[in-house]
């Protein structure tokens, strides 16, 4: 597993850092590496890890509710 995240890297890290590839894209393209690599993770050694979902949650569940308190209109 492990292994195809090495030559995904070594093919595309030549491109990523010499190439004319902006910041954005190479930010965006490690994030979705680094979750795909904890997701095989995860998988593969069978732990009991948060899921993604609930990572996410954890960080905008109590600013999206404060933003829906105070965009609600008292009745």
């Amino acid at each position: 597993m492990m292994i195809i995240y090495i030559v995904i890297a070594a093919c595309d890290g030549p491109k990523l850092w010499k190439g004319t590839v902006s910041l954005r894209e190479r930010l965006s393209y490690g994030v979705l590496m680094l979750g795909a690599v904890y997701l095989s993770l995860d998988y593969a050694l069978d732990k009991k890890w948060p899921m993604l979902t609930q990572l996410i949650d954890t960080f905008f569940t109590a600013p999206a509710r404060s933003i829906v308190d105070s965009l609600r209109v008292p009745s």
